[in-house]
């Protein structure tokens, strides 16, 4: 899903091109890791962002998106059907109350003969997850990370010992109870009447908003520089309504 960027609020400025420059040199998760530590206290629980699940921190960066761009997301899709363009809108409040926090840090199933007690994955053990090549090692993984306890008639399992149907209908629960790991919207076609999933990872979303916004500023900070004989520091200092006249002003 892509999307069309806004301008930040001045305030942020300096720690926003800041934190664009190095986030340019991190991949996907560690970028996401930071800008979710950008969201002001007073707009988002405390909260570890490494031991936090991926819900949590998809949530983190909602809010992240919320303070520096507005609430309302747009942005382009295709179907899936017959290649339509699809123009998709959301609110972050709309997506963040239809998917509540987990109520817990620990759960609790009864899956056929089998109590397991689990965590869901947090953002480091996704981390150390997608650095394995192999794939089954990478779900064992998951599963030694996840499942703090396990017994089938009470005689104690390890966890690597599970069936695999089993590790399947926890993967299931872990995604009903941390729904924004995962953010799908349904948008029907109007072309071909197709409804459509149209996954969104909003943090990608908003790093390419931040990555247009940063370089908009860049070009405004050139002219003004050029025009007028000012520093980068000095022109971060001013607000950006009365930045946005300057420019305004060196272009006439």
């Amino acid at each position: 899903m892509s999307s069309a960027a806004a301008v930040a609020p001045s305030t942020l400025d300096d720690r926003l091109l800041k934190t664009w420059e190095t986030g340019r040199r991190l991949a996907p998760v560690d970028r996401a890791v930071m800008l979710a530590r950008l969201v002001p206290a007073a707009e988002a629980e405390s909260l570890d962002v490494d031991c936090a699940s991926s819900g949590l921190l998809q949530r983190r960066l909602f809010q992240l998106r919320r303070t520096l761009f507005g609430s309302g997301i747009v942005g382009l899709a295709e179907c899936e059907n017959c290649g339509s363009t699809l123009e998709l809108t959301v609110s972050v409040e709309d997506v963040l109350r239809e998917a509540p926090p987990p109520p817990g840090p620990e759960f609790q199933e009864r899956v056929g003969e089998y109590d397991v007690v689990f965590t869901l994955p947090t953002v480091a053990d996704l981390r150390d997850a997608g650095e394995v090549a192999d794939t089954d090692e990478a779900r064992r993984l998951l599963i030694r990370r996840c499942v703090a306890r396990a017994s089938r008639d009470g005689a104690e399992t390890e966890p690597e010992q599970l069936p695999e149907d089993l590790c399947a209908a926890l993967g299931r629960r872990i995604a009903d109870l941390d729904p924004l790991a995962d953010v799908v919207l349904a948008a029907p076609c109007r072309v071909c009447g197709a409804d459509c999933a149209i996954p969104l990872d909003i943090g990608r979303y908003v790093w390419c908003e931040i990555e247009a916004w940063a370089l908009r500023l860049l070009d405004d900070i050139h002219l003004l520089a050029r025009s007028y004989g000012w520093s980068e520091r000095d022109i971060l200092a001013l607000p950006s309504d009365r930045r946005r006249i300057y420019v305004e002003l060196a272009t006439c």
